[in-house]
């Protein structure tokens, strides 16, 4: 029987993946990455940093297959030097597309809970045209929110198509807007920029990190700045956990090879 290494964590992501698993006939062991010399399927902890990746493949057996959630150039190469079969998640277009369905259905939830309007009553502009922007932009005009799309031009051309207004020129000003959801996580939010804001209005910030925004100032500004990170794992636990095992079984499926990165 495959074991299958799981961290201990209050991720909910987790305890379905190990319900998930036992179905399937693995043998389930949740510990944190203090792995045995025992080849198997181990998961090391979603957001781990380069150092701690690197130390838990350290303690992994050549020949397992591997699941993280991205893995920089350092981590890809010490897992092909050591025979591991490494998968990032966040590299699996499959699972993109899922995962960010589960995102735009958490951005729904906070927009809900923050608010204190109708949704059709509401105008937000996203940020960013990709996986993630289409899919919150896609649920919240289907709730009767009017939308418009900020972003590079094939990322425009994108939302043209799919029928969305596009706000080109965003150095005019945000002011015509409830609120901004952000899902491009490079620093493009001045001071400046963020001032032309509305007062009261909304700052869901979807990207990792805060792209370069420090919530001190747009609490100055009276903006009501959110971060939401982690939203799949907080509003679709059993759906992420059924999408990360769809990679699973491709990826046991298929001849291995050092790295599917």
């Amino acid at each position: 029987m495959m074991k299958l290494f799981l961290p201990k964590s209050t991720d909910q992501r987790f305890v379905h993946l190990a319900k998930r698993a036992k179905e399937e006939g693995f043998s389930v062991i949740r510990q944190d990455m203090d792995f045995t010399e025992e080849q198997g399927v181990f998961f090391l902890p979603f957001g781990a940093g380069t150092k701690d990746c690197i130390n838990a493949l350290s303690r992994i057996p050549a020949g397992s297959f591997v699941f993280l959630g991205k893995a920089d150039d350092s981590v890809k190469q010490y897992a092909k030097q050591h025979a591991l079969h490494l998968t990032g998640l966040l590299e699996d277009k499959g699972y993109l597309l899922q995962n960010s369905n589960h995102t735009a259905e958490g951005t729904l939830a906070e927009i809900l809970e923050k608010t204190d309007r109708r949704l059709d009553q509401l105008c937000f502009l996203i940020y960013g045209y990709g996986n993630c922007g289409k899919a919150i932009a896609r649920l919240l005009w289907l709730c009767g929110c009017e939308i418009w799309i900020c972003s590079r031009a094939r990322g425009q051309a994108l939302a043209r198509k799919d029928g969305f207004n596009v706000f080109p020129a965003p150095e005019k000003g945000l002011g015509m807007f409830d609120g901004v959801i952000n899902t491009v996580p490079e620093p493009i939010f001045s001071r400046e920029l963020l001032a032309t804001m509305q007062q009261d209005s909304f700052f869901f910030q979807v990207a990792s990190g805060f792209s370069g925004i420090d919530p001190k100032e747009t609490e100055k500004l009276r903006i009501r700045f959110t971060p939401l990170h982690g939203l799949p794992g907080k509003y679709c636990p059993a759906s992420e956990a059924d999408a990360i095992w769809e990679v699973v079984e491709r990826t046991l499926n298929k001849p291995p090879t050092r790295s599917t990165l």
